[in-house]
């Protein structure tokens, strides 16, 4: 979630913990907006809707992925290109599996599907937060999901779990 900043000088009130740290304050007032760390979708009527902090939702998965004795890397950028360069990544390094959740990217980013065709035979399973089908037409195409294993949708952040398990499983029978 991002927050636009008052048009004159820093924010008060709310974000005073972050007024006498400039660090912090840059860290979370970065690229013009602030950065609340939390995690929501939009559903289709255009309400949103939050359901945790990107913080925590990577301490599940890397407890969850601790339990199943899985090691795992937990990225996350706004930038295509930068995801492209980490699935590329991810293939010279010998990585066993990728997931990701590609955002709006998964309508639009050509570049994002290339890459994961390119990587093959490592698998990806593709996240989405929401239920990409129940939303706008537009948000129904997606480019990745030929080149991935399993698509997961609609399970909040719960389905980062269902996408350890089903990448689990799938190198374990390949």
């Amino acid at each position: 979630v991002c927050i636009l900043p008052p048009a004159q000088g820093r924010q008060p009130g709310v974000f005073c913990a972050y007024l006498d740290n400039d660090a912090q304050y840059a860290y979370v007032w970065r690229g013009g907006a602030y950065h609340t760390g939390d995690a929501a979708y939009m559903d289709a009527e255009g309400r949103y809707w939050f359901h945790g902090r990107f913080d925590d939702i990577i301490k599940m998965i890397k407890e969850e992925a601790a339990k199943r004795d899985i090691e795992v890397t937990c990225l996350q950028s706004n930038f295509e290109g930068q995801l492209v360069t980490w699935i590329q990544d991810a293939y010279f390094e010998h990585y066993d599996g990728i997931i990701i959740n590609p955002g709006a990217y998964t309508h639009t980013s050509i570049a994002i599907a290339d890459a994961i065709k390119a990587i093959a035979p490592i698998p990806v399973v593709e996240i989405h937060l929401s239920d990409i089908d129940t939303r706008e037409e537009f948000r129904k195409v997606t480019y990745l999901t030929p080149y991935c294993i399993a698509q997961i949708k609609g399970h909040k952040h719960l389905g980062y779990i269902m996408a350890l398990d089903t990448l689990q499983t799938y190198i374990s029978q390949h």
